[in-house]
């Protein structure tokens, strides 16, 4: 086999491996968006979650404030973060069947209370 045969062999199965490396890039970047974007459904929804159980308010916070960067919202960022830590302290290491099923139907109450208001 003449050199050139081999170094034309070389490259396509270097362009083949390539296009599967891209391939696979775009396969995990996929992947990667779309965990990102469930992780951020979900903090959005526990986020919801609080509001309907007036913490903000308790803590003035007004929905679009920007707890992170506003150097104005920083205590109250603090004092959320401490109120969940605090919840978060107290509760037992695992819950018994019982009280999952007594929590579910305590949040299934609240939430028809909620969208009645």
């Amino acid at each position: 086999m003449s050199d050139t045969k081999k170094l034309d062999a070389v490259t396509v199965k270097l362009n083949r491996l390539k296009a599967q490396k891209a391939r696979l890039e775009h396969l995990t970047e996929n992947k990667t968006k779309q965990e990102r974007m469930s992780r951020t459904r979900t903090l959005i929804q526990m986020g919801g979650m609080l509001s309907m159980v007036n913490i903000p308010r308790w803590l003035d916070i007004e929905l679009g404030d920007d707890l992170q960067t506003d150097m104005n919202k920083q205590d109250q960022s603090m004092m959320l973060l401490g109120l969940l830590a605090t919840v978060a302290e107290q509760l037992p290491s695992t819950f018994s069947e019982e009280r999952k099923i007594e929590l579910k139907l305590k949040g299934i109450r609240y939430m028809k209370q909620h969208q009645q208001t």
